[in-house]
């Protein structure tokens, strides 16, 4: 009976650490956001993003390189009025304990900009937006 009950006790413990939580946590996996992130939902100063495996060609888009390289597809200009034309946009970016932090051209100059992860699963990055600053070409 003992031996049933430890052997039951074994099996279950097995099974419940081979489960497989879909969550990737931010800070044990830098690796996971070396992706194209697409389609951002806006609420205050948090941003949703959701995977892609590329940049869209007509929408606001960011794809984190393993080289520590960003690219940002945004608007190429100005005017935010439609019809918008996008770019692309390369800058560099440092990943650090749930914080990304980035430089990045813009059609005015660069903008610094700091980012809190506050969640990265397989499908989806969410960042709060810390700090932008602005160097002005014009």
């Amino acid at each position: 009976m003992i031996m049933r009950t430890v052997l039951g006790l074994a099996l279950f413990l097995i099974l419940v650490a081979s489960c497989k939580d879909d969550e990737i946590k931010a800070d044990n996996t830098p690796s996971s956001i070396h992706t194209a992130w697409i389609n951002p939902e806006y609420l205050d100063n948090t941003i949703t993003f959701k995977k892609s495996t590329e940049l869209s060609t007509d929408s606001y888009g960011i794809k984190f390189l393993t080289d520590g390289s960003v690219i940002e597809h945004k608007n190429a200009g100005f005017c935010g009025t439609p019809p918008i034309t996008y770019d692309y946009f390369y800058g560099e970016y440092n990943y650090n304990e749930g914080m990304i932090n980035m430089t990045v051209p813009f059609w005015g100059g660069s903008i610094d900009i700091v980012w809190e992860v506050l969640n990265l699963s397989n499908t989806t990055l969410v960042v709060k937006v810390i700090d932008q600053v602005y160097h002005e070409n014009y």
